[in-house]
């Protein structure tokens, strides 16, 4: 953006409606990190959006696995001692919370510790 911002997004496939010009403004932008031929547009389909066509052109795409054990105990620890976590951050803690939220998914590490009480 001219001053500097970024925007963040994140898709996924579940109840989503489809966009052809999203789709393959993202199969592109994989596609060019991994050096391959890029997909071109299906000449025939009507359903592309020649404004987010545009808007599109240079996306990039960023991949975002789970955390590891340790960065997932990294970021408890700094809940614990932000005072936002109330428990004690140990390995049982840690692995359970880790394991449960889909090892490492980090909205789930936060549901399961941050909200969930015992």
């Amino acid at each position: 953006m001219p001053n500097g911002g970024a925007v963040l997004a994140a898709t996924s496939r579940s109840n989503h409606p489809r966009s052809k010009s999203t789709g393959l403004a993202l199969k592109q932008a994989e596609e060019r990190v991994l050096g391959l031929e890029l997909t071109k547009r299906d000449p025939h389909e009507r359903a592309y959006d020649e404004r987010a066509d545009e808007v599109l052109k240079d996306v990039s795409v960023m991949k975002l696995k789970g955390l590891t054990k340790g960065e997932a105990r990294g970021l408890m620890e700094y809940w614990a001692q932000s005072g936002v976590l109330r428990q004690r951050v140990d390995e049982r803690t840690v692995a359970e919370k880790w394991a449960i939220a889909g090892h490492g998914v980090v909205g789930e590490i936060e549901r399961g510790a941050l909200y969930m009480r015992i």
